[in-house]
């Protein structure tokens, strides 16, 4: 399945049932989430729950949290963070807050444990 999401940051967001989890085998989601990789709404088992290492993912794959196992995620689009490669990120603001990292990278592509084998890491750049 390939699912694409546009979340609002005014929506509250909510994870998906167990059972919804667990139904999903060979999957990637691709969309605007309004969020980085490292913030929560990405990285938080009760959410998105992915990281930047495809090598854990495909080794764990699920992980459990409070009692509950929660499906892990890969998300390639940390490799986009420094110096190194370009573009720099899928929007760019400038503003006079306190915190702004300029770059940002709304867009991603989430990939489950089971499909990243299938995935070629350098077709995103």
């Amino acid at each position: 399945m390939i699912g694409i999401l546009f979340w609002n940051t005014n929506i509250t967001t909510k994870s998906c049932s167990d059972e919804e989890r667990n139904n999903r085998i060979e999957d990637a989601i691709v969309g605007d989430f309004n969020a980085n990789p490292f913030e929560r709404l990405m990285t938080d088992a009760g959410y998105v729950h992915a990281i930047y290492d495809s090598a854990t993912v495909e080794r764990i794959k699920h992980r459990e949290v409070y009692r509950k196992k929660r499906q892990m995620f890969y998300n390639p689009m940390w490799n986009f963070w420094g110096d190194l490669k370009t573009p720099k990120g899928t929007y760019y603001g400038e503003s006079g807050k306190a915190e702004k990292f300029f770059w940002n990278i709304f867009d991603q592509v989430i990939i489950s444990a089971d499909t990243i084998k299938a995935f070629d890491k350098e077709s995103l750049i």
